[in-house]
């Protein structure tokens, strides 16, 4: 069973090099770690390969100090598409470096008006789910996106195959990652498509829990439909809780059902915990030892 590494996203506001993180959450008993998208170029620089185990990165990383967090493989205009293309491309080449065999890839956004999804959201919140109003607007969310993905997924299948040819020949597997957005790609139905048309040894799945978690509550696709469907091809999974609908909690501290992962969780799965940077160290030790407890993550060593 592997041990659990740490997404680097959790160090801002505790640490500020990656020498430093390294040093402060052994003793929450995280040895390794996959570097995420907090991170530019000049942190990665000072901190060389060999330095701390590296189970994965996640794009894009190194991140550029002009961009957001997210990256847009399916950007319908073509210069923001290949400006995505080229930083999942310095990603895979990190990933090589660092002796990381998995990329964690966003594939993008159908857009979609904002209001849709921040309207579902605050009718749960209001405790409405069931209601008419609350039907509706998972209605429209639904139709909304139906109606614009076609030009963004056709975007996002370009930015792929360019991607798995540059990533075969370096080692590296694209993991792409169950999103929390329902406007963004891929969907549930989406993902087994992806899943479908592309080899395993290029692209694989990777499982948030929380992500999955999330959508359920909210009236879409369950997280057993997303592990039963997917499990198969699962190369990693971002593991954290969720208080209601929200998420990157301590495991433990929420709702999720943590146990039906174990069927497909193979000695080969990459297991990463990707907390809020709120939580403390305290908060993230004893999330690691839930986990312990569980049998999913091996036990740190002493």
């Amino acid at each position: 069973m592997p041990h659990a590494a740490l997404s680097t996203g959790w160090m801002r506001g505790h640490y500020e090099t990656l020498a430093d993180l390294v040093a402060g959450v052994a003793a929450a008993g995280f040895h390794r770690l996959e570097l995420s998208r907090n991170l530019t170029a000049e942190v990665l620089a000072a901190f060389p390969s060999g330095s701390a185990p590296v189970s994965s990165l996640h794009a894009p990383c190194p991140n550029v100090a002009d961009s957001d967090d997210g990256i847009q493989l399916a950007a319908t205009e073509e210069e923001q598409r290949r400006a995505a293309v080229a930083l999942v491309k310095g990603t895979i080449d990190a990933a090589a470096r660092y002796g990381a065999s998995v990329v964690v890839v966003h594939v993008g956004t159908i857009l979609i008006p904002p209001a849709l999804e921040r309207r579902l959201r605050a009718l749960y919140r209001q405790g409405a789910t069931g209601t008419r109003a609350y039907e509706q607007a998972l209605q429209d969310i639904t139709v909304a996106r139906l109606l614009r993905r076609e030009p963004h997924y056709g975007a996002a299948l370009r930015s792929l195959d360019e991607l798995c040819q540059y990533a075969r020949p370096r080692g590296v597997r694209l993991g792409l990652e169950n999103r929390v957005g329902y406007d963004e790609i891929p969907s549930f139905e989406e993902m087994k498509d992806l899943l479908h048309a592309y080899d395993a040894d290029v692209i694989g799945y990777w499982h948030d829990v929380g992500h999955a978690h999330v959508l359920e509550t909210l009236g879409f696709a369950t997280q057993r439909a997303w592990l039963e469907a997917c499990g198969q091809r699962l190369v990693g999974v971002h593991l954290h809780d969720v208080q209601g609908i929200d998420d990157h909690r301590a495991p433990g501290s929420g709702d999720v059902d943590l146990t039906m992962l174990h069927p497909y969780l193979r000695p080969d799965v990459i297991r990463v915990c990707e907390f809020d940077r709120t939580l403390s160290l305290a908060d993230i030790r004893a999330g690691h030892e839930h986990l312990v407890q569980l049998g999913l993550v091996e036990a740190p060593r002493t």
